[in-house]
């Protein structure tokens, strides 16, 4: 039987950087006859060298990952850990001839020592270019680790010796956490401080805030950070207005003394005619396609018409409908084409001594939109340590892979200090948990009675927080929404 490791004692794995490529090639083609003399030997079958010079198949082994903690004392602990590679997928670019993961490493993990496996067609042989020396070739086995910190160049020899193929490869790896949140406090406002109530919209790329200013509603348009505008400066809504107002298919529609004014800018606004099957007391939000109102009896009211005609939605538990503190979002249904989930959280009135937040989902299937759908109220059933306490005005937000909720003061409670705490519903608010290592209020705001607080998501997944009261303004992201994917 022929030893691999007499023929092979004086190969060296590393070659050296003057040798020229025909040297290279003669190298390969002679460990390809010694691979192919050993598995054949005894064999009268026909051997045959091939001239592909490709990689077909990349993964990673165990890897390991350290973390570090620092407790509420200051002491550091850092430990480590290993988890499975190979459940991080690769991507081939046989065009570009490059092999990367979408779906970068966690943070913390040692990319300087991995091991690797490498598929090649018809037994190419893989060889890593060296970090330093250039023209410097390492040959490939996968028991040796690899230092992945910088983009590598692998280059595949064919069987036959005869051409090479050369690849960059690149392990992606977080640099930060994506379970931390990040706040940033920007510029205060003197304006946001002296409004009395707000309610903020995010509307064609800008940021809206109606607010009472001077006994009347006054509207601010946000640019950017630095870049604020009085706008809407003709108009004299009153001061409770801004309670009325929401968008709808790149309009404004704003609902103040029995009358609905519609405008695409938040400047100039134009007085709308409309016909309601009982009189509007509150316009309260809206979805995809149906503007939403409570009528001066309590019920919500619907227009599929953009505010022309109003009638009473349909719903199951009238008597559940809340009539303050009311909010609404909307966004797709999951893993149903062209229908949408809406949903409203609110108060019923004080003399009711509710302890949990009224809590309603409607599904609108945009294909049978004409027959529309129903409002369902979200049952409070037994599971009280997971229900939305009642809070007053309350903020509700689509981000990332659910809803958040917060709200100024809890009512059933001996807590006198406002924005305590934010609530997260992963199933369409039916459960609400705290997430306080992620979700959390800045540590440094104003958190006083004075203040109160009015939020919105941008298309960066920046949350917005604006606080009457004191005039803070802060954006913050959680890492993971801010991440890119190639």
């Amino acid at each position: 039987m022929l030893k691999i490791a007499e023929l092979c004692v004086n190969l060296h794995p590393k070659l050296d950087k003057t040798m020229s490529m025909k040297q290279i090639r003669t190298l390969c083609t002679l460990m390809t006859t010694i691979l192919i003399m050993a598995s054949c030997a005894g064999s009268e079958k026909e051997t045959t060298l091939y001239s592909d010079a490709a990689i077909t198949a990349f993964s990673l082994g165990n890897l390991t990952k350290y973390t570090t903690t620092i407790d509420d004392e200051g002491d550091i602990t850092v430990t480590k850990t290993t988890y499975k590679g190979n459940t991080y997928k690769f991507t081939i670019d046989q065009v570009n001839r490059e092999i990367y993961n979408n779906d970068s490493l966690p943070v913390g993990t040692d990319y300087e020592h991995i091991l690797c496996s490498i598929t090649t067609a018809n037994n190419g042989i893989a060889l890593f270019k060296d970090l330093k020396e250039e023209d410097t070739y390492y040959y490939y086995t996968a028991s040796d680790s690899i230092d992945f910190s910088s983009p590598r160049t692998v280059r595949i020899m064919s069987s036959d010796g005869q051409g090479y193929t050369d690849y960059t490869v690149k392990v992606n790896v977080h640099k930060e956490d994506g379970n931390q949140f990040v706040w940033n406090e920007l510029k205060s406002s003197s304006e946001v401080e002296r409004m009395k109530g707000m309610k903020a919209l995010y509307h064609n790329d800008k940021i809206y805030l109606f607010g009472d200013l001077d006994d009347k509603t006054q509207i601010i348009r946000i640019k950017d950070d630095n870049n604020w505008e009085r706008i809407g400066k003709t108009m004299n809504f009153s001061s409770n207005a801004w309670k009325n107002v929401t968008t709808m298919l790149g309009y404004f529609f704003l609902y103040d003394q029995n009358v609905l004014y519609v405008s695409t800018d938040g400047d100039q606004w134009t007085p709308a005619s409309y016909q309601a099957e009982q009189p509007i007391k509150q316009l309260i939000g809206a979805s995809t396609f149906e503007l939403y109102a409570l009528s001066m009896e309590n019920k919500i009211m619907v227009s599929k018409d953009a505010g022309e005609t109003w009638a009473i939605d349909n719903n199951d538990k009238p008597s559940m409908l809340p009539s303050e503190d009311i909010t609404i979002v909307n966004y797709p249904v999951y893993m149903a084409e062209r229908c949408e989930q809406v949903i409203m959280i609110g108060n019923r009135p004080a003399g009711t001594n509710d302890r949990y937040a009224a809590v309603w989902r409607k599904i609108v299937d945009f294909d049978d939109f004409k027959e529309g759908g129903s409002w369902s109220y979200m049952d409070l059933g037994s599971m009280e340590d997971f229900l939305l306490p009642r809070l007053t005005d309350y903020n509700l937000l689509c981000y990332e892979d659910g809803l958040l909720a917060f709200g100024k003061f809890p009512v059933f409670s001996i807590e006198s200090k406002p924005y305590l705490k934010i609530y997260q519903s992963r199933d369409n608010g039916i459960t609400w948990k705290i997430k306080d290592k992620i979700y959390a209020f800045p540590e440094d705001m104003g958190n006083k009675e004075t203040v109160t607080i009015s939020s919105v998501v941008d298309n960066d997944n920046n949350i917005w927080l604006f606080c009457t009261g004191t005039g803070e303004v802060w954006k913050g992201r959680l890492n993971s929404a801010g991440w890119t994917y190639k």
